[in-house]
């Protein structure tokens, strides 16, 4: 078999046509392809630890995967201006996506995590069809835009690899999501407010799991829901000084995960267990966020500029995968606040 590691080798195209006349109506359109040859090989367990295998088999337990995959996608959209101020936006994305696995493992690796059933190939196949549609309203009022939409998101599903046999397909995550905003400039153009709040389903989110026997994979993890809002700003009091910063509230959870597998202590054994995380926040997901900041620029003489810039990020605790892996709760990041200052000196620019 093959070296250890990962690789493979992509090809993309895209092609777009685009209508730019200023008038009531304008679009674009579009074809996008994709070809993706991806490898992974890996050994298994270190060889102390399954020595009577090794010896049965004559080999360390060796496994590789070969997943292709390719996919077209047609997307267009229209922007309709029945007014100055008012303007719809429609438009929408197919996408076509197969995915094919050709999966090899040797003797040992079968006999110690593979279906022990002495079959060595395998082979799995995937077809994934969605069409997403995009809606938006704005409307204008000179300092103030307002905007509503809707957005449907599609992630392709997969074929989890390190695979030592047949199993579940990742199903495509789909996410429907519903924003309204506002963004304000303020007369003498020195202030920008930005302000929104939004609400979302997902359905088959996927998630990262740690597997007992493949490490790290994917899988699905039913449905969620997120809602939130989030807003920045931008001032400039006088010409070289700039105040910004900005921040959100995020509410996440799972509205229905049972199975899902986790690390947990019970009864005085680690092990992997299944557990209903139903009701537990997503991934990744703090409830506050926010950064706060400043920059300075400033001439030095008549050809050298002068910039300092401060910034202050906080966020919230969050968990780094679904119920922070168990209920040790070790895989969680507490609060935490950064900070970032930096200075510069350089040549004015010319234009």
């Amino acid at each position: 078999m093959g070296p250890v590691g990962v690789g493979g080798k992509t090809f993309s195209q895209d092609f777009t046509v685009a209508t730019d006349s200023g008038g009531w109506l304008d679009g674009i359109a579009g074809l996008s392809y994709a070809k993706d040859d991806a490898i992974q090989s890996s050994p298994f367990l270190p060889t102390v630890l399954i020595a009577p295998i090794v010896t049965l088999t004559g080999a360390a337990p060796f496994a590789e995967n070969l997943v292709n995959t390719k996919s077209i996608a047609a997307f267009a959209e229209a922007t309709f201006k029945p007014t100055d101020a008012l303007k719809i936006i429609l438009g929408g994305r197919y996408t076509h996506e197969t995915r094919d696995a050709d999966s090899r493992e040797n003797l040992a690796a079968n006999l110690v995590q593979g279906d022990k059933t002495g079959v060595l190939t395998f082979q799995q196949h995937a077809t994934f069809r969605n069409f997403s549609p995009r809606a938006v309203i704005a409307y204008d009022f000179g300092k103030l835009n307002v905007y509503a939409s809707f957005n449907r998101g599609f992630k392709s599903g997969g074929i989890p690899t390190p695979a030592f046999s047949p199993g579940p397909i990742v199903r495509p995550e789909l996410i429907d999501s519903y924003e309204i905003g506002a963004k304000f400039v303020s007369p003498d153009r020195k202030l920008r407010l930005n302000l929104s709040a939004f609400t979302y389903n997902q359905s088959d989110l996927q998630v990262r799991v740690v597997d007992a026997i493949r490490g790290g994979i994917f899988v699905n993890a039913g449905t969620a829901r997120g809602r939130g809002v989030e807003g920045d700003f931008n001032y400039e009091p006088t010409p070289g000084i700039t105040i910004y910063g900005g921040g959100g509230y995020l509410d996440t959870k799972f509205t229905s995960f049972p199975g899902a597998q986790v690390n947990e202590v019970r009864g005085g054994v680690f092990a992997v267990y299944s557990s209903d995380l139903t009701g537990f926040r997503l991934p990744n997901s703090p409830k506050w966020s926010g950064f706060i900041g400043a920059n300075l620029e400033r001439p030095i003489g008549s050809s050298w500029t002068f910039g300092l810039n401060g910034v202050v990020h906080y966020t919230s605790s969050y968990d780094f995968s679904p119920g922070a892996s168990g209920n040790l709760r070790q895989d969680t990041q507490q609060e935490m606040a950064l900070i970032n200052l930096s200075g510069w000196v350089g040549p004015q620019s010319k234009a």
